[in-house]
């Protein structure tokens, strides 16, 4: 039993460092990049220049689905963060 609390340990410590970037820019990949739909597309992009919250995507019904789904999936599997970090260097607005 020990041995098995250890292995979730480190894989959750591995899981965190994979995914160093912060939540928000990683549930904004897995949306973009896990849905053909435009408008959701979007969303994730807005979602990453903070013109959206995750709480106006919870009550959006075109993307309450899928936002459930990523939150899912970035608790559960690590997320290569050079993917996560590509995706915010490209569609991430910068203002000066």
């Amino acid at each position: 039993m020990a041995f098995n609390r250890n292995l979730k340990h480190t894989f959750d410590s591995l899981r965190r460092e994979v995914c160093r970037m912060d939540k928000i820019t990683c549930i904004a990949y897995l949306l973009f990049s896990s849905s053909k739909n435009q408008e959701i597309k979007e969303k994730a992009i807005q979602l990453l220049n903070g013109d959206v919250s995750i709480r106006d995507l919870k009550r959006n019904t075109l993307t309450q689905s899928h936002l459930v789904i990523a939150e899912s999936i970035l608790r559960k599997k690590k997320i290569d963060k050079n993917l996560v970090q590509q995706f915010a260097e490209t569609y991430m607005t910068v203002e000066i």
